[in-house]
């Protein structure tokens, strides 16, 4: 659906605070997710507009929902890793 894609690219992705909340390097999720080191780097600085396709096996390798990506990751609690 075109409508959801345009709507979807147009809204901040909190990519980089969900990697750290995570504890993946830029490698680490770039393995799991089998999206390039630099495609996930430029997806972070805002330089480019991932691809749906691409979010979705960035929220995979993360374990969160494709949706989770668009909200800023709840705190660690305590004693978490």
């Amino acid at each position: 659906c075109t409508w959801y894609i345009l709507t979807a690219m147009s809204q901040t992705v909190y990519l980089r605070e969900w990697r750290i909340r995570k504890s993946l390097s830029y490698r680490k999720l770039a393995k799991l997710s089998g999206v390039s080191l630099s495609g996930i780097q430029n997806i972070e600085a805002g330089s480019i507009s991932p691809r749906v396709e691409t979010l979705e096996k960035l929220a995979a390798a993360l374990g969160v929902g494709f949706h989770a990506l668009f909200k800023v990751p709840p705190a660690k609690r305590k004693g978490e890793g």
